[in-house]
């Protein structure tokens, strides 16, 4: 099992890792923990935690990222300078990514004609 950055488990949209090293380190130890308690240390018995970080909140957090970077990549840089500008003004103690679209569309209308692109980039 690998973990942090070497499982590269980095948030592709902010570049943030030390939380997710530190969870996927310890649900690592968990699974190993419980394999070696079982007595399986079976390719199948430690795929518990690959399983487990994809479907936790972490895993679920980075694959809407992921999709979020993938969208904000393919616009022009017209339109990417324009949002980078709009978010100068977000108030970063209340940062979250879902709060950054949202400020994104309110200060862009324009965007509401790509709702549809941001509701998959967010599911």
């Amino acid at each position: 099992m690998i973990v942090g950055d070497a499982a590269r488990v980095v948030d592709p949209f902010t570049g943030g890792g030390i939380y997710n090293a530190m969870f996927t380190g310890r649900l690592a130890a968990e699974v190993a923990s419980d394999c070696i308690a079982h007595g399986d240390l079976s390719g199948k018995a430690l795929a518990a935690y690959d399983k487990k970080w994809r479907e936790s909140d972490m895993g679920r957090s980075l694959a809407r990222n992921y999709k979020i970077k993938e969208y904000f990549i393919r616009q022009t840089d017209d339109k990417f300078n324009r949002l980078i500008h709009s978010a100068a003004t977000i108030d970063l103690e209340e940062f979250s990514i879902p709060e950054l679209i949202r400020e994104f569309v309110v200060r862009n209308p324009a965007l509401l004609a790509d709702l549809t692109a941001f509701r998959a980039a967010l599911s």
